[in-house]
């Protein structure tokens, strides 16, 4: 399937239902650590961004965390590759072996899925959709749930399927076309920073161009003032997108931050978009949002004639290793 049908299709995924393999042999704790590169972190940051109030720790690197030996085993550490032979997340898994931690992990296959078998590990197998990492957020963010155990979770997350990608795609379009020949800089509030770097993942390995993101208050008090002086047509390269959510106003004044900084910014003729987070749940909101950054992305990848299923770049450098 072209990446055209799968963000068309995308909330399909939610219909997904796992199944934990070895599951006599998980362990739930209060702690979890999400091991995940890539698209394969993508769905613990969702997790981490929605659920707040639990002890969420996404970790994209070789080795444990470094973090004390009693936290390592009240924790359950989650090995998650969508392709399963990720080598910083083969790492964790094999080091999470080897001190009899609490582990489990999620991939369609691959050396992880045969790390998880010989050591009976309680596992998910993803269905293997030959999807990029990015574009499989659906059925990852589902199997997270289903190992952590959260059901509530998972019935909300299922009622995603109702969302309509189709109806975002002339906003992505629109919004890839005042994107012209200028780099993306998202911004967020900091409830919301993990989402401001999923879109710049997807404009990464999607448009093939850069991206940055940043999150408010804090960037008022540093990245501003580097868009404040004259510096030639430096500035004029960027082009901003302000996600707003009308909840992040609530305890600060986090919507009046970005409406000044909009202001600031467009009379230095810097080009601002403000997209309000639409949706009756936070979940939703991500979601739709999450979607909008792929049509986006799509038409920025046909606007530059650039391949977006093409991730060679990537597979290349793993072989340099």
């Amino acid at each position: 399937m072209g990446i055209y049908e799968t963000i068309k299709n995308f909330t399909g995924q939610f219909e997904y239902q796992p199944e934990i393999i070895n599951v006599g042999k998980l362990v739930h704790k209060e702690q979890i650590i999400i091991a995940g590169m890539g698209g394969s972190r993508l769905a613990g940051d969702v997790l981490k961004m929605w659920k707040p109030e639990k002890e969420i720790l996404v970790h994209s690197d070789y080795n444990l965390p470094d973090i004390s030996e009693e936290k390592l085993k009240d924790s359950l550490i989650i090995a998650n590759s969508y392709s399963g032979n990720t080598e910083e997340t083969v790492d964790v898994a094999l080091k999470a072996i080897e001190r009899g931690l609490n582990l489990a992990i999620v991939a369609t296959g691959g050396k992880l899925l045969e790390i998880a078998q010989k050591n009976e590990v309680p596992y998910i197998q993803l269905p293997v959709a030959g999807l990029q990492p990015r574009a499989a957020l659906g059925y990852n963010l589902m199997a997270l749930l289903k190992i952590t155990g959260d059901d509530d979770g998972l019935i909300e997350a299922g009622l995603l399927k109702s969302l309509n990608s189709a109806e975002l795609e002339n906003q992505g379009k629109e919004l890839a076309a005042n994107m012209a020949n200028q780099i993306p800089v998202i911004y967020t509030s900091e409830r919301n920073i993990e989402l401001g770097y999923i879109w710049k993942i997807i404009i990464n390995e999607t448009a093939k161009m850069p991206a940055f993101c940043n999150r408010f208050p804090e960037l008022n008090h540093n990245e501003m003032i580097g868009f404040s002086a004259e510096n030639g047509n430096l500035s004029g390269k960027f082009n901003f997108v302000f996600l707003h959510d009308n909840d992040d106003d609530k305890n600060g004044k986090i919507g009046l931050r970005m409406q000044k900084t909009a202001e600031l910014y467009s009379k230095r003729n810097l080009p601002v978009q403000m997209l309000e987070l639409k949706g009756e749940s936070h979940l939703k909101k991500i979601f739709a949002s999450i979607i909008l950054a792929n049509w986006t992305a799509y038409y920025l990848a046909q606007q530059y004639k650039t391949d977006p299923d093409n991730n060679e770049v990537v597979e290349n450098f793993k072989k340099t290793l």
